[in-house]
């Protein structure tokens, strides 16, 4: 494997890592936000 090989797979790597938490903070916020929505609901 050359260098330029090693150094695109690493930065697909670090592109993926990154997307993924990316994704993962959005799902905790999806999470927050519809537990607070539940307790509007509820308290209504």
């Amino acid at each position: 494997m050359s260098f330029l090989e090693g150094t695109s797979q690493w930065s697909l790597l670090k592109t993926n890592s990154s997307l993924i938490s990316g994704m993962n903070e959005a799902n905790s916020l999806n999470r927050i936000i519809v537990k607070s929505r539940l307790k509007c609901v509820l308290s209504d």
